[in-house]
């Protein structure tokens, strides 16, 4: 937001940030197009050295691609299950119900595993470069900017003061690339904040605060509450 407020005051900068960020959202929404096959396709791919490099640094990766590699036969297997099921009218209901279960969940779990990883794929192989030469753009040139309180040093400030964790998303693909998800869930509580204003007592202030949290993880998870 601080490099858009900076568009008018210092134009050519604000932009050429706003630029590179926009290129880390573009490659979010490369993965976001993805089908599960593409996915998968993509996850087996082995990439350079250095994108090997950049995957060998992150905790249990290999672990978690091989599991999702063997969910994914598993699926198959499973599919091909609920299809001669499905086809077969000796097949009794409490065993298509179980076969269709069963397929349901895995595609569910591979869906997932297969999402997180090329998420985190693509972060190390194109984002980390990438945020890594906003890191040296801003470290070169907020040095330079002409007023430090303006809109434009206030962002460039904001960035290297949080850059850790603007970066962490780039290790983590289970994270999004921004904090959308959690101001949409609190949306409500910041729109209807006046008619709450008077809970009774400070216990029903906590109350109200555990049931709107397991409100809010249930709708995540798309889970009836």
């Amino acid at each position: 937001r601080g490099f858009f407020e900076a568009k008018d005051s210092h134009p050519e900068a604000a932009h050429e940030a706003l630029a590179r960020i926009r290129r880390l959202y573009a490659i979010e929404s490369e993965v976001k197009g993805l089908n599960l096959q593409q996915r998968l396709a993509l996850l087996r791919e082995p990439g350079d050295a250095e994108q090997a490099q950049r995957l060998a640094d992150i905790t249990d990766y290999a672990e978690r691609l091989q599991t999702c590699f063997d969910r994914a036969k598993r699926l198959q297997e499973v599919e091909a299950a609920w299809e001669r099921a499905r086809q077969d009218p000796a097949t009794p209901l409490e065993r298509r119900l179980a076969c269709w279960d069963e397929k349901e969940r895995l595609t569910l779990v591979v869906e997932q595993l297969s999402l997180t990883l090329v998420r985190l794929q693509l972060r190390r192989f194109f984002s980390a470069p990438k945020l890594e030469s906003f890191q040296s753009w801003l470290e070169e040139h907020y040095p330079t900017a002409d007023l430090p309180k303006s809109a434009l040093g206030k962002a460039m400030a904001y960035a290297l003061k949080n850059w850790q964790a603007l970066n962490r998303y780039a290790s983590n693909g289970a994270l999004d690339i921004d904090n959308n998800l959690s101001e949409r869930a609190i949306r409500p509580v910041a729109i209807g904040r006046n008619n709450w204003i008077f809970l009774g007592s400070d216990k029903g202030g906590r109350t109200a605060e555990v049931h709107l949290t397991l409100v809010a993880t249930c709708k995540g998870l798309g889970i009836e509450p």
